[in-house]
């Protein structure tokens, strides 16, 4: 593996990449917690310079998350977003069918973006259609998941990083 680190301080460059909708769902399902944005980054970037903070959000299309995208950016994160799209059902008689989005693809293709300029790569999210995301990330960056372990396919995840938290 290629994990370049700056020797004369020992700090290694970090990436931090969230999804959101995930780390909140599981934490509620886990411990009836929620993740404390300001703590995070200074958290990861202890022993880590910290280059890129992404936080990944779902919205509603009609709500606003303005209260919360403020303490994401005021805790250092880049924030993408995107609306859940609604549409009909086959019989066009409910309107109330969420499609299946999330940002699995995106985030995956953001960090292999990075990896030539990180060290270690932090992913919070218990998605597992990131596996091979991860098995290639691993060839490039020492990679970092950070998620709640009470689930059982956390085994499997488990398999795909370096470190898990």
């Amino acid at each position: 593996m290629n994990h370049l680190a700056n020797l004369e301080n020992n700090i290694t460059r970090a990436g931090v990449f969230v999804d959101v909708q995930d780390m909140y769902n599981s934490g509620l399902n886990a411990c009836r917690c929620k993740i404390n944005y300001p703590k995070l980054l200074p958290f990861f970037g202890n022993g880590h310079d910290i280059i890129i903070a992404q936080a990944y959000l779902l919205f509603p299309k009609n709500v606003e998350f303005n209260r919360f995208e403020t303490v994401l950016r005021m805790s250092g994160f880049d924030i993408k977003k995107k609306a859940l799209e609604h549409y009909a059902s086959k019989d066009g008689s409910v309107v109330n069918y969420k499609r299946n989005q999330s940002w699995n693809v995106g985030m995956s293709v953001d960090m292999i973006k990075w990896a030539s300029k990180l060290d270690t790569i932090f992913v919070l999210s218990s998605d597992l259609r990131m596996i091979d995301a991860l098995d290639y990330l691993q060839t490039q960056v020492r990679v970092v998941i950070v998620a709640f372990d009470k689930f059982t396919y956390m085994k499997l995840l488990k398999e795909h990083c370096d470190e898990f938290i």
